[in-house]
């Protein structure tokens, strides 16, 4: 239960931070996006999500600040270092 509260706030934080930031992700991918860093960090460890961060500045899904922003949610709300 504590992880699925999490998952809201973190979704919640997380599409608030993106949006106002312009950058190439439509509403319709953008929860497919956020769920799948958001299980990266909570499954894997932060560094996982991080360099999964890393990997879409670099094909340009997102930009260098959406996935700085989203780095900090990461490191707010995940079980895991």
């Amino acid at each position: 239960m504590m992880a699925q509260g999490r998952k809201g706030h973190f979704m919640f934080d997380a599409r608030a931070a993106i949006t106002h930031i312009p950058g190439k992700l439509d509403e319709q991918h953008l929860r497919a996006f956020l769920e799948g860093i958001f299980a990266r960090g909570t499954r894997q460890s932060t560094e996982a999500a991080q360099i999964f961060l890393e990997e879409k500045v670099k094909d340009e899904t997102v930009t260098h600040e959406q996935a700085i922003e989203l780095g900090k949610l990461i490191d707010k709300y995940s079980f895991y270092r």
